[in-house]
């Protein structure tokens, strides 16, 4: 997804109106992509869906957690996500 595109994915989600927002001063902030070097030095992560409150779902997408694009780890190199069953994240 480019950032044009999660920009308007928020803006269906919450409305195009950010100053209505109960969040107040909500901003769409976009960031530069990180350097090769900031990339080899960290750790990656995927984000788990949540709402706005920060809740997630058991039910949403069967259970699972899914991240549907490859993600770009290096210039030209891609990986993709498995699923994951939420249960699974459970201690």
């Amino acid at each position: 997804m480019s950032s044009a595109q999660c920009i308007q994915h928020i803006k269906d989600t919450i409305g195009e109106n950010l100053d209505g927002h109960e969040i107040p001063n909500l901003q769409i902030k976009v960031s530069p992509p990180r350097t090769p070097k900031a990339i080899s030095e960290t750790y990656w992560m995927i984000g788990i869906p949540v709402n706005l409150y920060g809740e997630t779902h058991c039910n949403i997408n069967g259970g699972n957690i899914i991240y549907p694009w490859d993600w770009e780890i290096s210039e030209g190199i891609s990986v993709s996500f498995p699923q994951l069953a939420v249960l699974d994240l459970m201690p």
